[in-house]
């Protein structure tokens, strides 16, 4: 199993724990219910639960719809876990509590390895030979996607595709030639319509 459905299955399991837990509690009435490090776990997922969907809702600033009804999150759509809690927190809003349960399991993972297992390995499994680690592909991805909005944008046709690619070429100043970057944009573009 890859690491893309190993954390969906991750979030996914919290979220089914997270509704079913909130459907049987209600929310703790205070902090003083339950002293400090003692609140019962059943609670405590509760009340994460609870107080989402009153952020969701509206309770508190207002939250794109984007960003609420990101709770069938998927790896393919949002990115891993530790991603999509990026990119929750950088527009200003609060991440569902299923992506803060599964960033926390994934550093306790990191943790309980004592020193044998890398942040690397626990948030993003591991290096693909070749390929390096998770932010070199990433960033060949975003690359390659411009690269192919690029050549789609301004080219159309196998000439006008050339003169973009060596337009690229010199403008960024690659030490690969024009057709290395065509590949590149059909090999994208390939992955992008199996997807």
């Amino acid at each position: 199993m890859n690491k893309k459905n190993v954390s969906q299955d991750l979030v996914e399991g919290f979220r089914r724990e997270l509704v079913a837990k909130a459907q049987e509690l209600e929310m703790t009435k205070s902090s003083l219910d339950h002293p400090a490090f003692d609140k019962p776990e059943n609670n405590a997922l509760a009340d994460l639960e609870h107080a989402w969907r009153a952020i969701a809702s509206g309770a508190g600033a207002p939250m794109l719809p984007f960003f609420a009804e990101v709770r069938n999150w998927h790896p393919d759509n949002y990115g891993e876990p530790l991603g999509a809690l990026t990119l929750y927190v950088n527009q200003g809003h609060y991440p569902p509590p299923e992506l803060l349960l599964a960033v926390a399991h994934m550093y306790q993972a990191y943790m309980d390895g004592e020193g044998k297992l890398t942040m690397e390995e626990c948030f993003f499994g591991n290096e693909k030979t070749k390929a390096g680690n998770h932010a070199a592909r990433q960033a060949k991805h975003l690359q390659e996607l411009l690269w192919t909005v690029e050549v789609a944008v301004h080219g159309g046709d196998a000439d006008k595709d050339a003169e973009v690619a060596e337009m690229i070429v010199a403008r960024d100043k690659l030490h690969m030639g024009a057709e290395s970057v065509l590949r590149a944009v059909r090999n994208h573009s390939k992955k992008v319509k199996e997807e």
